[in-house]
Order: structure tokens, then C-alpha cells, then sequence
């Protein structure tokens, strides 16, 4: 063999197991697909005991776009999406349920219902904003799983905002 082709197989042997050892770094925002076997005992008893009779068809590990864990994702045959957070404690369902403790759906923020809000918070809505209905509530959570942000969305469009301690920081019509 000519010498030159050697070095040449040789650099390209070389790049090879160079990227083969290489740690794999997902694209941002992106996501991993899981398989059932990955999902812990107490996760899977969850979804079996509070959605009995429904099978899992997917399982998602969702990044935010600096490539950090954002939420598990698990779906459902019935078309339910259910979030878990990186313990796989279940967070929230897409029906707005929230399951005990924090992180998030598919845009980091979780629809809850009106009484899981701050105290604070639902008085200043009832103070000021009394028989206005309210189309959703969310509350919008930090890479660590800690609420950030609650927002109250009316029938009307308008949308207050509070911060985690349930304090009103602003409005947008």
C-alpha cells in the first residue's frame, strides 16, 4: 500500500473514533425519544392507577434550547399529554391538572385551575376584575422547576400577570 493512502486511512480512522466518543449534544429545544423501559416504577403507577385503562404510545425527553432537561412527555392513546419533571413527579396533563410539584408543559408554563393560585393573586383578580370570565390560568415555571410567572387569561384577551408570590406585575390587552 502507498504510503500516502495509508495516512490517509489513518486520519480518516482517526476522525472516526474521535466523533464516536464524543459526547452527543442534542439540537436546542429539541427532543429524545424514551422507550416504556425507561420510565420508572412510580411514574408508570401513576399513569396506570390515574389513567387506568389507557396505554402509553409515546414517551418524550424534552430540552429548552440551551440543550438543559426541560419535561418528560408522556402520551397517551386517548391523545392526553402528561408532563413530569426531572424526578419524573408528575407536573400537569394537558387538561390542566397539576400533579405536586413543578415544571412544565410544552412552552415551560402549566395551565392550572383558578384556586391554584396565589392567594393574593386570586383577590386582586376578584377585586378587579369581578364576573369577568376567565379563560385559562398558567403558571410559568424556571429551568429549576420553580414558578416564575402566573398569568390569567380572560374570555376577553386581556392577560394580568403575577409574580411567584402572587403579586400583580402587568397587564396586556
Amino acid at each position: 500500500m502507498h504510503p500516502v493512502s495509508r495516512i490517509f486511512i489513518l486520519i480518516l480512522l482517526g476522525l472516526f473514533f474521535q466523533s464516536c466518543t464524543q459526547e452527543t449534544v442534542l439540537p436546542s429545544g429539541s427532543s429524545e425519544h424514551l422507550a416504556l423501559s425507561d420510565m420508572p416504577a412510580q411514574a408508570l403507577t401513576y399513569v396506570q392507577t390515574t389513567f387506568a385503562g389507557l396505554n402509553i404510545v409515546k414517551i418524550e425527553k424534552k430540552y429548552h434550547s440551551d440543550g438543559s432537561f426541560r419535561v418528560y412527555e408522556v402520551y397517551l392513546e386517548n391523545g392526553t399529554e402528561l408532563y413530569f419533571d426531572i424526578n419524573w413527579n408528575p407536573v400537569a396533563d394537558d387538561n390542566g391538572s397539576s400533579g405536586s410539584s413543578g415544571s412544565s408543559g410544552t412552552d415551560d408554563s402549566v395551565k392550572i385551575p383558578f384556586g391554584d393560585l396565589p392567594q393574593a393573586a386570586q383577590d386582586y383578580v376578584n377585586q378587579h376584575y369581578p364576573g369577568m370570565a376567565i379563560k385559562q390560568v398558567k403558571k410559568r415555571l424556571d429551568d429549576s422547576g420553580a414558578v416564575r410567572q402566573y398569568e390569567v387569561r380572560f374570555e376577553s384577551g386581556l392577560r394580568i400577570y403575577f409574580n411567584a408570590q402572587g403579586q400583580f406585575t402587568g397587564i396586556k390587552d
